[in-house]
């Protein structure tokens, strides 16, 4: 009788477990996705340094900054220091401004917290921008600025490419000593020439030179000629003997002035300038002129591709400063 009762213990436990047939059986739910969390903001990147005029590396007190959507003010020392919270662009654009400073603008990447120096151009006695345009931009607000950004070689041709014959030493020599002048000159001493090469073959295509070559044609009312503006690699014609003076058959002023255009200046309509397009007569030493000088510095503490007024292209390096010129 013990053992009918077990039977019918199991039997029963089995149908409870089974449950009934033809019943729906329970479906496990899918547990819920866990809520998304949101990337961690990036860490505050600060931009500190000092602000100097452009004209000669003065620090410029109480002008404006912005760097991205922030802006500060300098401090008695020219020193400035902007944080920028959450900023998840690549590059963040920058300007300096003020009273009589010509807005300086461009774009800094973001990266890590850094010393990052600023300039801009005073227009004071000093600055004249209808010049710095002539000089730079042809005349036109429409002209990015154009200009070497490494040392260049200079190679000179021995021979002239109209008769065949020898440049004479004492040409080769003046030539190549101005054609090392005029670069320092017309950079505010950024640039500097890396070596100098002759011999009679033509060089062509060789970027990073400034090629000097010469013809003798005295029926032609030119000095020199082939000149681009800011060309690399760049070339220079002088006519032997059309516009010299005496022994002296090719007038250094016409190294300087067509190294000029080489570097990135145009004519000017200045007699005072050597950027006029007229050679003086005498064959005198040249120089610059106190505003090509000024100018020409100016230019070359600016990034290639920059645009007017004072805007330098996303990227661009910021330059060092240039030396003290009058």
């Amino acid at each position: 009788m013990r053992s009918h009762w077990l039977v019918a213990l199991v039997v029963v436990g089995i149908a409870a477990a089974c449950g009934k047939s033809g019943e729906p059986q329970a479906v496990p739910s899918t547990p819920s996705s866990l809520p998304q969390s949101s990337p961690p903001s990036p860490p505050p990147v600060t931009f500190s340094g000092v602000v100097t005029a452009t004209n000669d590396n003065r620090p410029l007190v109480a002008v404006d900054v912005g760097i991205g959507t922030m802006t500060t003010t300098t401090d008695s020392n020219g020193r400035f220091s902007i944080a920028l919270t959450g900023e998840t662009a690549p590059n963040v654009p920058y300007v300096v401004s003020g009273t009589n400073l010509l807005p300086h603008a461009g774009a800094l990447k973001v990266g890590a917290s850094r010393t990052v120096n600023l300039d801009a151009v005073v227009q004071d006695g000093s600055f004249d921008l209808t010049f710095y345009r002539a000089l730079v931009r042809g005349g036109s607000v429409n002209s990015p600025l154009r200009r070497w950004t490494t040392n260049p070689n200079v190679y000179i041709k021995t021979i002239d490419s109209s008769t065949g014959l020898a440049v004479e030493p004492e040409v080769l020599a003046l030539v190549a000593d101005w054609a090392k002048r005029s670069v320092s000159m017309w950079s505010g001493g950024q640039l500097q020439v890396g070596t100098v090469e002759s011999g009679p073959s033509d060089l062509r295509g060789a970027n990073g030179w400034i090629v000097v070559n010469f013809l003798r044609d005295l029926s032609r009312n030119i000095c020199a000629t082939g000149a681009s503006i800011a060309a690399n690699p760049g070339v220079v014609t002088l006519n032997i003997g059309r516009c010299g003076c005496g022994s002296t058959k090719v007038p250094p002023g016409i190294v300087l002035h067509e190294i000029g255009h080489v570097l990135g200046f145009y004519d000017l309509t200045d007699p005072r300038s050597v950027m006029y397009p007229v050679i003086p007569g005498g064959c005198p030493t040249p120089s610059l002129s106190a505003a090509e000088q000024r100018h020409a510095a100016i230019a070359y503490r600016r990034a290639n591709g920059n645009i007017d007024p004072d805007i330098d292209p996303d990227g661009a390096p910021l330059i060092g400063r240039a030396l003290r010129v009058p």
